[in-house]
């Protein structure tokens, strides 16, 4: 058929030219054959009910089809990898839980233990026998064990310390724990806590304070120590330190640890303190110790 004008065209002429061309075939989606339930829920595909509910039709998709198909509230669970996300990540909480410490075990080696008079040649109030840390000074004992007191689980680390308290003990501390101390005050002692177990070692072992003073005021490093020995510049003021400390000049923090040191820097022979600058240069002990 042909059209009239070029131009203009009628509403007649184009529904006939229209019907009159090849009509283009549009593909239609595939047709889904209507579902039965079956007794159980299940389905066949051919539409009629399958009488073994969902446990009867095609082996891979049988039981899955009549699951997902027969429960229209039923949510599909999540891949492995999704549900591992989804209970972990998107809690909020991406702590790993090994990190937890609420179930560490501390064990005596971790520590060491306190014998207060071992010998201890360099008089540094620590000794390392190649097996075991022995510590002769009360004060670095106790410190030692503050250090695992200082986390989020310190309750249940504490209470591991002070099961096995008399087995850090050596020498005359044990024989202070066992013998000197009645029962009742060990039992006061252990009732109080850590702290006040701790605070009674330290004032029956505590050097005493003219002794200290005395050590203190002795002590002189040579050139010729420092000559023999690299490390005799840190040994000799950690010594000193020491000594302070059980004097009671030195504050357990160190807040006041620049004027104690002026006094230990002057104890040292002229030429050591020509190449060894005041401690009044550096903010912070540790800052001068590692100078030192």
């Amino acid at each position: 058929m042909s059209l009239r004008s070029p131009t203009r065209i009628t509403s007649t002429e184009a529904r006939e030219f229209y019907q009159a061309a090849p009509q283009e075939r549009v593909p239609q989606p595939p047709r889904t054959p209507p579902q039965h339930p079956g007794h159980n829920g299940g389905y066949t595909r051919g539409g009629a009910p399958d009488p073994g509910g969902s446990d009867h039709g095609d082996s891979d998709h049988g039981s899955n089809r009549g699951r997902d198909r027969g429960n229209h509230n039923h949510r599909p669970s999540a891949p492995r990898e999704d549900r591992y996300r989804e209970n972990t990540y998107e809690t909020g909480d991406t702590r790993d839980p090994r990190a937890s410490r609420s179930d560490f075990k501390l064990k005596r080696d971790d520590i060491g233990s306190f014998h207060p008079y071992y010998d201890d040649p360099a008089d540094l109030g620590v000794v390392n026998d190649g097996k075991n840390i022995i510590y002769t000074d009360v004060h670095k004992f106790t410190k030692r064990i503050r250090t695992f007191t200082e986390d989020d689980f310190s309750q249940a680390t504490e209470q591991q310390i002070i099961q096995f308290f008399p087995t850090l003990l050596g020498g005359a501390a044990v024989l202070w724990w066992s013998d000197e101390l009645l029962d009742t005050r060990r039992r006061q002692l252990r009732s109080q806590g850590l702290e006040s177990m701790l605070h009674a070692l330290t004032n029956r072992f505590t050097p005493d304070a003219a002794t200290a003073t005395q050590s203190f005021n002795d002590a002189f490093l040579s050139l010729k120590e420092v000559a023999k020995d690299d490390s005799a510049i840190s040994v000799f003021v950690q010594r000193k330190l020491r000594y302070a400390r059980a004097m009671g000049i030195l504050a357990d923090d160190n807040t006041n640890w620049c004027g104690v040191m002026v006094q230990i820097w002057s104890s040292m022979e002229l030429a050591i303190k020509q190449s060894l600058r005041a401690p009044s240069y550096f903010a912070t002990l540790d800052d001068y110790m590692r100078e030192i």
